[in-house]
């Protein structure tokens, strides 16, 4: 980040002591409190959504989350003379969530149920951000999948990454196509269902955005919330603990357990999770990222990531059987 963006916190209510750089910010301690002055690369509008949504966990007592400062004027995004923006959020310090300890995970499980019950709102206006169903989500990644295929037939001399590739792409691509079916059969199924209040999903949820502290757990990065179906969250988050702990449906289990303490899981919603779980995700990633890259150079951590997937896929397989029988 610029360090001449230093000068913009000028444009806020604040009395600096002392400022340092962060990960791609500039940390600020005032006697306000601590602050963060970042880069803001989303869409201008989508960030009164994002204060809009912040205010409404606050008014709901969750006062663990980031919040943004309005400058001097009340303008929630400042310019830099580059035309660069920036956002001013509220900054803790603290250690984020570690997800080698599983009673820890379990307890976060249920805080981000507080937290979706506070992430609901009466309506929407025009242009809030609205997240793709399940089908669309899944549908577009199919037709990613597929395109990378007739690439990869059609290419002449392979390197060994992509030979590696083209011979475990079919039975994730088989498995792609017939979550999609599912979700597709789903959507249909329950299109029509309304629901009293809106819901919202973070839309990041992961151990870097789950900070503790001496106060509690502080929940940060809403840059990506949107109007959407909360198993987003949930399933982000547990996958990214199976991932690194192993496939169990007896955690998932009690992950599931703790969430509903504080908000009931629908049938809906369970279909939500296991379609999210049974999707190819990890692999789709992978390709993803191989065919956006420079093709000529795939670092070794793509070809590990694969061997990763290909090694948990057996007993990833074994988990969606036993969590299919929640449906």
């Amino acid at each position: 980040m610029n360090t001449n963006a230093v000068s913009l916190l000028e444009q806020y209510d604040l009395e600096i002591r002392e400022t340092r750089r962060g990960r791609g910010a500039i940390i600020c301690d005032t006697k306000q409190g601590l602050f963060l002055l970042k880069e803001y690369t989303g869409p201008a509008g989508r960030i009164a959504f994002q204060d809009k949504v912040l205010k409404q966990i606050r008014e709901e007592g969750f006062e663990q989350t980031e919040s943004i400062l309005p400058d001097k004027e009340g303008n929630l995004l400042i310019t830099g003379p580059d035309q660069t923006c920036y956002v001013c959020k509220s900054y803790v310090e603290g250690r984020e969530c570690d997800l080698r300890d599983r009673e820890e995970v379990l307890k976060l499980t249920q805080r981000m149920a507080r937290l979706h019950n506070a992430m609901q709102l009466p309506g929407t206006q025009p242009g809030d951000p609205v997240l793709p169903t399940v089908a669309e989500e899944f549908g577009k990644r199919d037709r990613e999948l597929r395109k990378v295929r007739k690439f990869l037939k059609n290419k002449g001399q392979k390197t060994e990454f992509e030979l590696f590739l083209s011979q475990s792409y079919e039975p994730f691509l088989e498995q792609a196509h017939e979550i999609t079916g599912r979700a597709q059969e789903f959507l249909g199924q329950h299109s029509e269902k309304q629901q009293d209040k809106v819901h919202v999903c973070h839309g990041d949820m992961q151990h870097h955005n789950l900070i503790l502290t001496g106060r509690g757990v502080f929940v940060q990065g809403f840059e990506k919330c949107a109007v959407g179906n909360q198993m987003c969250d949930l399933y982000r988050f547990m996958r990214k603990y199976f991932e690194k702990n192993g496939w169990s449906a007896a955690t998932a289990h009690q992950l599931i357990e703790n969430y509903q303490k504080e908000r009931a899981l629908s049938d809906e919603d369970f279909m939500q999770l296991f379609l999210r779980f049974a999707y190819p995700e990890k692999f789709w990633k992978i390709v993803n990222f191989y065919f956006n890259k420079a093709k000529s150079w795939i670092p070794g951590y793509s070809a590990s990531k694969l061997q990763a997937v290909l090694s948990q896929e057996s007993d990833k397989q074994q988990f969606l059987r036993e969590f299919e029988r929640y449906l």
